[in-house]
């Protein structure tokens, strides 16, 4: 990954890896600021984590140790708690917005919003669904979607509540992501 120049500002941007968009959307957010990025190993131990966690909680002849739920074998597609996961190790809460209307999101002291955005497999066979990181950078927000060629900036706020708008209407996921109250 080769940073992205714009202005007077570098932007990180990985851009996407068979389906590691939850570790990719977690970097984008990140930036260079909040310690070191993650790679896909990182991401799979916090899975191990999380599946030893959840074989406490419901016994080891729940099944669980069968098949880790936080991930699909080989490719990603990472379970959000993994990614809540991840962005607590950086001293970031990722909270739901649950409001229907984007102009009320408060996004005051956000570090960025993760987007959980459901795509139409080829033909119409199903759906899966794809993280973006959106964040503020030198003043302006950015859409730093890792199936970008490069980071996209959004002309005004307003920008950013019509593209949250029209992904509210594509029933995408959206979550905020703060640093955590000490």
């Amino acid at each position: 990954m080769d940073p992205v120049h714009s202005s007077s500002v570098t932007i990180y941007h990985e851009k996407q890896h068979l389906l590691m968009c939850g570790v990719h959307a977690v970097n984008n957010l990140l930036q260079y600021e909040h310690g070191p990025h993650f790679s896909p190993s990182d991401f799979d131990q916090l899975c191990r984590t999380l599946q030893e966690d959840q074989l406490v909680e419901t016994g080891p002849d729940s099944g669980g140790w069968l098949f880790n739920s936080y991930r699909t074998p080989l490719v990603g597609r990472y379970d959000v708690s993994v990614l809540i996961k991840a962005l607590a190790s950086r001293g970031l809460q990722l909270d739901f917005w649950s409001g229907s209307d984007p102009s009320t999101l408060d996004l005051t002291g956000v570090v960025g919003l993760l987007l959980n955005e459901k795509q139409s497999l080829l033909m119409g066979l199903g759906s899966m669904r794809h993280w973006i990181a959106l964040r503020p950078i030198g003043g302006k927000w950015y859409n730093l979607d890792s199936k970008l060629p490069a980071p996209s900036e959004f002309a005004t706020s307003d920008a950013v509540v019509e593209f949250l708008r029209d992904q509210r209407q594509r029933d995408t996921l959206i979550m905020t992501a703060r640093r955590t109250p000490t």
